[in-house]
């Protein structure tokens, strides 16, 4: 390349996705910065927003994702709280049984083995996806309630895509998001332990 000319759009998109990739590894989703990205890549931090629009953006093109997390979201929680975890259910088994689906099992396989990997796979689907789906419907104890749910899309990977147990990689995703679904919703709208044993408390109290 003749001495001044600057990298091609394409060369500097891949070196940012790989300083991205870098930080994201590193630091997961919440810590990674657009400046450190863009001091890793040698770039304008502009350039990142000019050909990713944002860091959710970047990520989506690091993890080489087949989902935009933020549609994902939208079409799940548009509805409501009513019948969310069927349909949460439904769509994470359509996803993961796509052609695209490949790529996420490979994602996961590598985040079960690497660490680094899976800080990536939490950043995606616990922060950007999960919170936002479980803070969308305007509940409390969002993080937590997100990381119960997690617990239980995950689990059904590991047993559908990974251990591939037959009981369950023969279920329709129609099937699976009606077995699945209540323990979701259970986990979204279940008052908080906690909270039960106060109501108790009180009302033994109140009983004396």
């Amino acid at each position: 390349m003749p001495p001044g000319r600057r990298p091609g759009p394409s060369v500097t998109r891949d070196k940012i996705v790989a300083a991205a990739r870098q930080q994201f590894a590193s630091n997961g989703y919440e810590r990674a910065s657009l400046r450190a990205i863009a001091s890793g890549a040698h770039v304008d931090q502009r350039l990142i927003t000019h050909f990713f629009g944002s860091k959710r953006g970047v990520f989506v093109a690091a993890m080489a994702l087949p989902i935009d997390p933020a549609a994902f979201v939208a079409s799940v929680a548009a509805p409501g709280i009513r019948g969310f975890g069927e349909r949460l259910a439904g769509r994470w088994v359509g996803l993961w049984d796509s052609e695209e689906g490949r790529h996420l099992v490979g994602l996961f396989r590598s985040a079960v083995s690497n660490g680094h990997a899976a800080k990536m796979m939490r950043g995606v689907f616990v922060h950007v996806v999960l919170r936002q789906l479980v803070r969308a419907l305007d509940i409390d104890h969002p993080d937590r309630r997100a990381s119960l749910v997690a617990s239980q899309l995950f689990g059904l990977v590991v047993v559908r895509y990974v251990l591939r147990l037959p009981a369950v990689t023969a279920m329709s995703p129609d099937e699976v998001s009606r077995w699945i679904g209540p323990t979701i919703q259970r986990y979204l709208e279940s008052d908080a332990p906690v909270r039960r044993r106060r109501d108790r408390a009180v009302r033994q109290r109140r009983a004396r």
